[in-house]
């Protein structure tokens, strides 16, 4: 089954390609690297052990980091991510 990583944002939902591990974690890390761009953590740093090393790896470029820190913050306003199935259009199963 496909999937996609849905992030809430403040003004509009985004769509992400996550039917592979690896289009997963790209997202993950373009959602990083775009907050970290606009100075979303300057506002609301990491907070505790494990976040703060998370950041610092994903600020480097750890895709696997971006996306530990981000569910570790998905309960945070404008940072809900969730991945969902899609329908295949092709598939036979009822409706």
């Amino acid at each position: 089954m496909k999937k996609i990583l849905v992030w809430k944002t403040k003004h509009e939902d985004l769509y992400y390609d996550a039917s592979t591990k690896q289009k997963e974690l790209d997202a993950f890390l373009s959602i990083f690297q775009g907050m970290e761009g606009s100075g979303d953590y300057e506002c609301c740093p990491p907070e505790g052990k494990l976040q703060k090393a998370s950041y610092r790896r994903a600020k480097k470029g750890d895709k696997t980091a971006a996306k530990d820190f981000l569910l570790m913050r998905c309960d945070y306003e404008y940072e809900q991510i969730s991945i969902e199935n899609v329908q295949d259009t092709n598939s036979n199963s009822n409706l």
